[in-house]
């Protein structure tokens, strides 16, 4: 009875170590600040997340994680260049981009590492609503990744209608707005902006 007992989990060393891991997720985590309240606690500070969802959490709120998706992103932009690069070797000769065979709609390669791309920025979400669960619609870069993502999958259904292909290159440079993430993948750089968005109110 004694081996048993000394086997099982000490539940205040298990409540120690999850103190630790949340600890971790708020040194590490810029998209959640002090002015904002962190998903993993209630109002009382009291921890919300079972393990699965802080183990997540540890991956996905960390700043190796933020800038892993920062050279996605970046490489994204490059990408979309590239394709304005393809798209205005068209002209004058094509007026209609579907009749250029080296247009970017009809290059195999672009639409496959997009279509790569927007999959895993909504396996991100995914994951991201998975462990914040409702916080996750509280949160402002959330909410960024959210609306690009929608208009990522819109705009996929949209060309699979024949629909206009202006409002679906609209849609593509929606994917800009993705840009401004990167500030999550720079510490040095979001907590410059952010300093000076501070100072900037107080004046």
């Amino acid at each position: 009875a004694r081996s048993v007992a000394s086997n099982r989990p000490n539940p205040a060393h298990q409540n120690a170590e999850v103190k630790k891991v949340i600890e971790d997720i708020k040194s590490e985590s810029l998209r959640y600040t002090q002015r904002t309240r962190p998903p993993w606690e209630d109002e009382d500070g009291v921890i919300l997340w079972d393990r699965a969802r802080i183990c997540l959490g540890r991956i996905i709120l960390s700043q190796y994680f933020e800038a892993v998706m920062g050279v996605i992103i970046i490489t994204n932009i490059g990408l979309m260049w590239w394709e304005t690069d393809m798209d205005a070797a068209c002209f004058p000769e094509y007026t209609d981009l579907k009749d250029c065979p080296g247009s970017s709609d009809n290059s195999v390669v672009m639409v496959l590492v997009n279509r790569l791309l927007l999959v895993i920025y909504t396996a991100e979400g995914v994951a991201r609503l998975y462990v914040e669960r409702t916080g996750y619609f509280y949160n402002k870069w959330n909410l960024l990744d959210f609306s690009v993502v929608l208009v990522g999958w819109g705009a996929m259904a949209f060309q699979s209608f024949n629909m206009n292909m202006n409002f679906l290159r609209a849609c593509r440079v929606v994917r800009l707005v993705r840009a401004a993430r990167v500030l999550l993948a720079i510490r040095e750089l979001y907590m410059l902006i952010n300093g000076m968005a501070s100072s900037m109110r107080t004046i």
